[in-house]
């Protein structure tokens, strides 16, 4: 006799779990596309989402919500993707590699759907449900609102075709026999470190950092080893992530190695 999987909550593919979002940013960015004659490539703008859950009380006819009144792990976190992880910080929400950019500089709110005038939907008690409406009554425990921001795809091979304009300078003027290849101490601006520090997220600290060794180096093997020490130092302090560092390692030997 076959034995019969259980499906519970565990089970479910967890991207369902806000596909009537989803749904929404579709249509949001087929107006965008229609709207926006700049955008070439429509399979090159993405919207990332950020669901807001908050739980709370009616108090004399005045709604109080707030995310420290979610009941976890019955309620889903403060902030959570589409998938349902949570989400701590914006600020360090992850493009998905270097050939992203966000073309918005900030979250927004996306008012499309039955909503209340600041994005908010409200239910009675259980955030999976379905009975979602955008005006508030006593009963309404629960509310959720998307933030979503826009990513484009740029060209992959861009940071890569910048190391190669960088090496034809290079080459159109070469060294003479005579000269040193290094001619100061091998250190970058003491304000670099500063840069790389007020960068946002590691994916800024790499295109930064990237761009000031080229400079340095134009695509000299030679230099760079002289400036491998005060590379590692910069990567090693500025870099929250050990994922970002090796990242920033690979694209260094890929710009230096084609």
């Amino acid at each position: 006799m076959e034995k019969r999987q259980k499906v519970t909550q565990d089970t479910v593919i967890p991207r369902l779990l806000h596909a009537d979002y989803r749904a929404k940013v579709e249509e949001f960015k087929k107006v965008r596309i229609i709207q926006d004659s700049s955008i070439k490539d429509p399979a090159s703008l993405e919207y990332d989402m950020v669901i807001e859950n908050q739980r709370g009380i009616s108090l004399f006819g005045i709604p109080l919500y707030g995310g420290n009144s979610l009941v976890h792990p019955l309620d889903p976190p403060n902030y959570e993707t589409e998938s349902g992880r949570p989400v701590n910080d914006f600020e360090l929400f992850p493009l998905p590699d270097l050939s992203w950019r966000w073309t918005w500089d900030k979250w927004r709110v996306l008012m499309i759907g039955d909503l209340d005038e600041q994005g908010w939907s409200y239910a009675y008690t259980r955030f999976r449900g379905h009975r979602w409406r955008g005006i508030y009554r006593v009963n309404n425990f629960i509310r959720r609102r998307l933030w979503v921001r826009e990513r484009i795809q740029e060209d992959s091979h861009l940071i890569e075709e910048d190391s190669t304009d960088a090496m034809i300078t290079q080459n159109s003027h070469p060294l003479k026999k005579t000269e040193s290849p290094v001619d100061t101490e091998p250190d970058f601006p003491s304000d670099l470190s500063d840069l790389l520090e007020n960068c946002k997220i590691d994916r800024e600290r790499t295109e930064l950092l990237l761009r000031s060794v080229l400079e340095k180096t134009k695509g000299d093997e030679t230099i760079l080893e002289n400036y491998r020490d005060s590379i590692q130092k910069l990567v090693d302090e500025t870099f929250v992530f050990n994922n970002s560092k090796k990242l920033f390692w690979d694209q260094l030997a890929s710009v230096h190695h084609n």
